[in-house]
């Protein structure tokens, strides 16, 4: 959430958040659509 809060929701790319929350891509795209379903 801090690099939504900081940067936008639009800005922000999903690169960025796999490397703040030290996990795969593929983790992230497993459990969401996109990066709005993270926010949801």
């Amino acid at each position: 959430m801090k690099l939504f809060v900081m940067h936008g929701l639009y800005v922000v790319t999903i690169a960025q958040i796999v490397t703040e929350a030290k996990v795969a891509i593929g983790t992230v795209y497993k459990h969401f659509k996109n990066k709005e379903d993270i926010v949801q």
